[in-house]
């Protein structure tokens, strides 16, 4: 009788111990709200808004991390007492350059840190995306396409990535990640002599920004003999709230000097 009581005792002691380990887990929620900034399109002018129904979430501490769409994310979240970072995108940034295709498409994302979560409390949070990566658009002047042959634009940040703007793409948008440097390289026959023309210019990218690079050429005078001279580029480089332009002269390989 001694030993089944000592066994019951132990039992109870065991259990004891374990109630202790689990009311030592202290728990609090956390409630998700995530806004996505509307964009301001530099083509259209108009106000876009971009649902966050698709968008991934990911709540992660030193302890805890677990992913979600935000469609299926409970109103609240029981989580661990600890501190928390809570981030929320549309796709990824490999995605941002290869889905739907590789001219890519606008990534929106925000991340909310410092979330601290304590015990039977709940912790409201906000989560604020705005467009991170940048667009870049193409336009040849009718001086282009009425003097060259062939032309066309290069533009990269990755030499595995090179996209080509056309004749047949111009009406493209390309998405870049934000803080690389651009390339750009103009190619192109100019009719008037047959010779090729090849220019390369760069640019840091910055994010939520659309550059429109107007590609022009400054149509040469006739001089005193009648010779007509090579023609100079302009690259009208415009984003946001940042204006220059630059002018190309195709002699000795091409340079770009700044007016």
């Amino acid at each position: 009788m001694k030993k089944i009581i000592l066994t019951i005792l132990a039992s109870l002691g065991l259990l004891s111990c374990q109630r202790v380990v689990i009311d030592g887990l202290q728990m609090g929620t956390i409630s998700l709200k995530v806004n996505n900034k509307a964009l301001v399109d530099m083509q259209t002018k108009a106000e876009e808004t971009v649902s966050t129904d698709n968008f991934k979430v990911t709540v992660t501490s030193p302890s805890y991390t677990r992913t979600f769409v935000y469609s299926e994310m409970p109103l609240t979240l029981a989580v661990p007492a600890d501190t928390y970072t809570v981030s929320a995108e549309n796709v990824s940034e490999s995605e941002s350059v290869s889905v739907p295709d590789e001219w890519g498409q606008k990534r929106f994302a925000g991340q909310t840190r410092g979330i601290i979560v304590s015990a039977s409390k709940n912790s409201p949070v906000t989560v604020n995306c705005q467009m991170v990566n940048s667009a870049v658009s193409i336009v040849f002047d009718s001086s282009i396409t009425d003097n060259f042959t062939d032309y066309s634009i290069q533009a990269y940040t990755d030499q595995a990535r090179k996209l080509t703007f056309d004749a047949n793409t111009t009406s493209k948008t390309a998405y870049f990640p934000a803080d690389y440097e651009l390339t750009y390289v103009f190619s192109g026959t100019y009719k008037k002599d047959g010779q090729p023309v090849s220019i390369t210019g760069t640019r840091v990218l910055a994010a939520a920004t659309h550059i429109h690079l107007t590609f022009k050429m400054n149509l040469p005078q006739e001089d005193t003999n009648g010779s007509i001279g090579k023609p100079q580029i302009i690259v009208d480089e415009t984003c946001t709230d940042f204006y220059e332009t630059l002018t190309v002269d195709p002699s000795n390989g091409g340079s770009f000097v700044t007016e």
